[in-house]
């Protein structure tokens, strides 16, 4: 049927519409069948519902930004998108609409016949695929058009070739089964000779690249050059005829990062004798200038096998295979359409990161004599593979796994076993286990540790507290504190010392009764170590003991406003905050009362008890320091004056919790002697304030 011009948008309007509505019927199939498992139902249809919104967003993103296409166009585009989602008869369906319809521009026509044979091709209708191209190379479309049809006929002939991503596929089934891989001869039959392919049908292929090499469309030229190096490498196993051909690539052409590619691999593989350094060079620009994630990991895996196995370089080896556990982003294509595209494309890359991550392994294992490193990588291996679709077994990285485990020497085995008796409340027995361990490893690096807990057992638990002293004081003789890396003064690897002083204090203090002798450990304490919790503590215990043992209150005091500048938010600052308050109250220093509930207040929340009790008794001591200093200057003042400190004292009123204060203060005025009309004017003012603030 016959389609005029005037009609078609409007038909492509429709076409989008109705490929909207049937967007479910004619969604991706489900890679398994549905079977009778409710949760494999719920998750199928999850999926079915984000592939429908993903293919609507699209198909309304394109009618929005493509108001003013051509005729054509959205069969054209509806036919792609169909092709990504695999399903091949719907988008073919809207390519023979397009292609039956008259008045479409050229352009789109020549378009679609390609995308045509592009789409035969991958359904292996391959004469059919022919066919449409040499139909449109007769209809001598556009020199672009031209050339491209002719480059995709030729790639049909020569199906059964090796291409740059059939080499990619055959190195990664060589390596995979790293390290049990089979005799580098075995590469040679994992490109054509693997397939096998038509002789004739190879020289067609032949044939047609010749042709296009002689274009003068440098991009095709190359193109074709590159496929006729590939063809002499690796289908006619003769690496050294393909050169002259990869000569003729220009640099920095399209495909020229490819071409240094292969020469890396003749060079590597099949060139004993090679400059490795020049093969390794070629890896690199390869990998700095390709557009394919496939050639970028291929080229990382061989360039570290390279400086493994060539250069010895192990070090290096690692690192290029380290680059390979994540893609770089430039290389991160967007996103498809169809879900089970977007699945296959992660479990590629988590493939080839575990790859790279076994390789790394075996070369810190075996190469480095590093198993904690390589330990490392099989376990990214481990997890790597947890987050493909579908786990696959692999053995070889759970052996390794088992033989990379940490092993636990006899040293700590025995330091283990005094800390379970320890747990167990066995002291006696964790004691003398200790011991044994102090004995037999004076160099191990938990030998401080145990000295210190053989302290603690004797003193914490069998209470021979003369004996406890007498081990921490050994312990702060034979170590003493290292300075950190760190930049700052105050960090050091205390090592325990802070702990030991506070207890050799706390053992003069409430043991030996020695009150005095525990404050000065407690002042060294403070002093050695001021950001330590032993040291807060310490100065707690100075407290308490200037207040309940020396009967020094004023040195408790001083202290206590010592430990709350140097702890402001722990709790115990907020305890001694509110005595320090009630000191100052009864000592009638009433303006140290008043900043110490205010710093009381600022540390505290709402929701603490009594918070706002406190916070009126706050304001109502503010009043009353306020009017006292002003009344002081009442009784001495001018007139002018006057009339200004009174208005100050209702401001200061107002501060009271109740209005009692500013309504005496109203009597007050009246019975001065100042003027009716002053009198009056600063009544009206208290007026207005007391309506204002207790109305």
């Amino acid at each position: 049927m016959k389609i005029q011009l005037n009609t078609y948008p409007l038909i492509c309007v429709v076409a989008l519409v109705l490929a909207l509505i049937s967007a479910q019927g004619f969604s991706a199939p489900q890679k398994r069948p549905v079977e009778s498992s409710a949760e494999k139902a719920i998750k199928a249809e999850a999926e079915q519902k984000e592939q429908d919104q993903l293919l609507r967003r699209e198909v309304m993103s394109f009618v929005k930004d493509n108001q003013g296409r051509e005729p054509g166009e959205g069969w054209l585009y509806l036919a792609s998108h169909y092709r990504e989602l695999r399903q091949t008869d719907r988008s073919l369906m809207y390519l023979r609409t397009l292609l039956r319809s008259e008045h479409i521009n050229p352009r789109i026509v020549w378009e679609a016949m390609l995308l045509n044979a592009d789409i035969l091709n991958e359904k292996k209708e391959y004469a059919s695929a022919t066919r449409e191209l040499d139909r449109l190379i007769d209809t001598m479309p556009a020199r672009n058009y031209l050339v491209r049809a002719k480059v995709a006929r030729a790639e049909i002939l020569g199906r059964n070739l090796t291409t740059m991503e059939e080499l990619y596929k055959a190195f990664r089934r060589y390596y995979w089964p790293w390290p049990e891989k089979p005799d580098i001869e075995a590469i040679e039959y994992l490109m054509g000779f693997e397939r096998g392919y038509d002789l004739e049908i190879a020289m067609r292929a032949l044939e047609a690249w010749e042709e296009i090499a002689g274009f003068p469309e440098v991009e095709a030229s190359n193109l074709a050059n590159l496929h006729i190096a590939m063809l002499y490498a690796f289908d006619l196993n003769d690496p050294s005829r393909s050169l002259p051909f990869l000569s003729k690539i220009v640099k920095g052409a399209a495909v020229s990062e490819e071409a240094a590619f292969l020469k890396a691999v003749i060079a590597h593989l099949y060139s004993p004798g090679s400059d490795l350094k020049i093969c390794l060079d070629n890896y690199s620009l390869f990998r700095r200038s390709t557009d394919s994630i496939d050639g970028y990991r291929v080229a990382g895996i061989l360039q570290g096998l390279l400086l493994h196995e060539g250069l010895k370089d192990y070090e290096s080896a690692i690192n290029t295979l380290a680059s390979l556990l994540e893609s770089p982003l430039h290389l991160v294509a967007s996103e498809s359409i169809s879900l089970e595209r977007r699945r296959e494309k992660r479990d590629e890359e988590i493939d080839w990161a575990m790859l790279a991550s076994r390789m790394a392994g075996y070369i810190a294992e075996f190469r480095l004599a590093n198993p904690d490193r390589a330990r490392y990588f099989y376990q990214k291996a481990e997890e790597l593979n947890k987050e493909r679709s579908e786990p696959v077994e692999d053995p070889w990285t759970a052996t390794a796994l088992k033989r990379t485990e940490p092993g636990v020497s006899e040293a700590q085995m025995l330091f283990d076993m005094a800390y379970e008796k320890y747990r167990s409340n066995k002291m006696l027995e964790a004691l003398k286990l200790y011991e044994e361990f102090i004995n037999k490893y004076p160099e191990h690096v938990l030998f401080k540790e145990a000295l210190f807990r053989t302290a603690v057992i004797v003193d914490d638990d069998l209470r021979k507290f003369d004996q406890a002293l007498e081990m921490y004081q050994r312990y702060l003789i034979r170590f003493a504190p290292v300075k950190s890396s760190w930049d700052l003064d105050v960090l050091y690897d205390w090592g325990r010392m802070d702990e030991v002083r506070y207890r050799i204090g706390n053992l003069q203090y409430l043991h030996l009764k020695k009150p005095v002798a525990a404050l000065d450990i407690f002042a060294q304490l403070a002093s050695t170590y001021p950001d330590s919790y032993w040291a807060m503590q310490g100065l707690k215990d100075s407290v308490r003991i200037y207040e309940e043992d020396l009967g020094d209150p004023d040195k408790a005091n001083a202290l206590r406003e010592e430990f709350i500048a140097k702890y402001p938010d722990s709790k115990d600052a907020s305890g001694y905050r509110l005595s320090l308050y009630k000191v100052f109250l009864q000592k009638s220093e009433q303006v140290k009362a008043l900043h110490m509930l205010r710093n009381y207040l600022d540390h505290s929340l709402p929701s603490d008890k009594n918070y706002f009790a406190l916070k009126q008794e706050w304001r109502d001591l503010a009043f009353r320091i306020r009017e006292e200093s002003l009344r002081k200057i009442l009784n001495t003042a001018g007139l002018r004056d006057r009339i200004e400190i009174y208005q100050n004292l209702m401001d200061v009123m107002c501060l009271a919790s109740s209005s009692q204060p500013l309504e005496k203060l109203v009597d007050e005025v009246k019975s001065s002697e100042l003027n009716d009309e002053t009198r009056w004017s600063l009544v009206y003012d208290a007026a207005t304030r007391m309506y204002q603030n207790f109305p």
